[in-house]
C-alpha cells in the first residue's frame, strides 16, 4: 500500500503533493491521517513510534552535518526536509539547536560511551565499537555524526566495510575487508584511521603481509536485518561448539587461526 510505504520511508503521513495515491485515499477514506488510523488498528503501535524516532534522528544527523558546508536556510531545503522540520521539530531554529547539541555530543567521551553502550548493532570491545558500512544506520546517531565528522576529513574510503568508533579518544577507523560476506574470517587489508582532534590520518597496509589480522563471529558487525547474518551465525555456531573460540587469544590473525584450526583437525566448509 502506498501510505504505509511512504510510512515506512519518512516516519510521517505524507503532504497531498509527496504522494500520488494520496488523492485516491483521501477520497475512499476521508483523509490521510483517517487512513492511518485505520492501519494502525491492526497493527503495534509501537512500530510506528520507532519509524518516527529514526526519522527524526535522520534530520538532525543531516543537519547536524550540514553546519561543515554551511547549514542552508530553511527556505533552500528540499521540499520533503522542510516538511520532516515542521514534523518533528516544529520549526527550523528548534531543529538546528537540537542538531548543534547532537554535534556537540559526538566530541564528548562520555556521550560516545553511552552510545557505544546503547548501540543496537556492532561488535564491542572494550575501547571501541566495530560496525559493518550497511549497519551504520541503526547506530545512535551521536555515532553517526562522529563517523559524518571524520568523513567529511578524508571523504568516502573506497573499499571500507568495517568502521571502527573508538570509545574514549576522538578517533575513527575505517577498515578494509576485501571478502567480508563471502569468507566468514575475512582478512585486514588496510586501515585508515583518523584523529579528530589532531586531524591526523594515519594508513595501515597488510596486503602483502604474512600474518594479517582477521574476523570473527561477522555477524557481530552486521544490522539485524541483514540477510548474510543466518548463515554468518550458523557458522560460528558450529566453530564454538568446536572449540575454536576457547582461547580468543590465539587466533587474532591469520596465522594463529589456521594453526589452531589444524590443531583441533577441524576444517571450514
Amino acid at each position: 500500500m502506498p501510505l504505509v510505504e511512504f510510512l515506512t520511508a519518512y516516519g510521517r503521513l505524507p503532504r497531498s503533493t509527496e504522494m500520488d495515491a494520496a488523492p485516491t485515499i483521501t477520497r475512499r477514506f476521508g483523509s490521510l491521517a483517517r487512513a492511518f488510523a485505520i492501519i494502525s488498528t491492526s497493527t503495534d503501535p509501537e512500530h510506528w513510534v520507532r519509524l518516527r524516532a529514526r526519522a527524526t534522528a535522520n534530520l538532525l544527523v543531516h543537519l547536524a552535518l550540514a553546519r561543515f558546508d554551511g547549514r542552508p536556510r530553511y527556505g533552500h531545503l528540499p521540499r520533503t526536509v522542510q516538511h520532516d522540520v515542521r514534523e518533528f521539530t516544529q520549526n527550523y531554529r528548534n531543529a538546528c539547536r537540537r542538531a548543534d547539541r547532537l554535534l556537540m555530543a559526538s566530541g564528548n567521551a562520555d556521550m560516545v560511551g553511552f552510545a557505544v553502550d546503547a548501540s543496537p548493532v556492532g561488535k564491542r570491545s572494550p575501547s571501541a565499537l566495530y560496525i559493518h558500512v550497511d549497519a551504520l544506520r541503526h547506530a545512535p546517531a551521536v555515532l553517526r555524526v562522529l563517523e559524518g565528522c571524520a568523513r567529511t576529513l578524508v571523504g568516502n574510503v573506497p573499499g571500507a566495510n568495517i568502521i571502527k568508533l573508538h570509545r574514549n579518544e576522538p578517533k575513527v577507523a575505517y577498515l578494509t575487508y576485501p571478502t567480508f560476506g563471502q569468507d566468514p574470517h575475512p582478512t585486514l587489508a588496510t586501515a585508515l584511521s583518523v584523529d579528530l582532534r589532531t586531524r591526523v590520518v594515519d594508513v595501515q597496509d597488510h596486503r602483502r603481509s604474512p600474518d594479517p589480522p582477521l574476523l570473527h563471529r561477522t555477524e557481530e558487525f552486521l544490522g539485524p536485518d541483514d540477510p548474510r547474518r543466518e548463515q554468518l551465525s550458523a557458522i560460528s555456531a558450529t566453530e564454538t561448539e568446536a572449540g575454536l573460540y576457547d582461547h580468543p587469544e590465539r587466533i587474532a590473525t591469520l596465522g594463529g587461526w589456521q594453526r589452531e584450526l589444524a590443531r583441533l583437525r577441524q576444517g571450514l566448509r
